[in-house]
């Protein structure tokens, strides 16, 4: 979420308002931050799916992420790659 505003947006805002609206971004970005922290599995499964993606260069990368993701055994990956990298960072 970015706080750049054109010059036209500035000046639909007051100084007060964008002094808001830039800490508005910031308490989402430490949300998004939080919930991301408190998820390792996102990073990883998502992680997978672009690693995926580059080594398959689908035609329709969309619908090969919508097949990724709809596959019944996202769980059980998960949680294969959160203990695959736990074992690697232990080593």
């Amino acid at each position: 979420m970015s706080t750049s505003l054109t010059p036209e947006e500035s000046a639909i805002f007051t100084a007060e308002e964008r002094k808001k609206l830039h800490q508005r971004c910031i308490d989402v970005r430490i949300e998004n931050e939080r919930y991301l922290r408190s998820h390792p599995e996102l990073n990883i499964v998502l992680g997978e799916a672009v690693r995926l993606l580059l080594i398959h260069r689908p035609n329709e990368p969309v619908a090969f992420l919508e097949d990724f993701l709809a596959t019944k055994d996202l769980k059980e990956l998960a949680e294969k790659l959160l203990h695959a990298k736990a074992v690697k960072t232990s080593s």
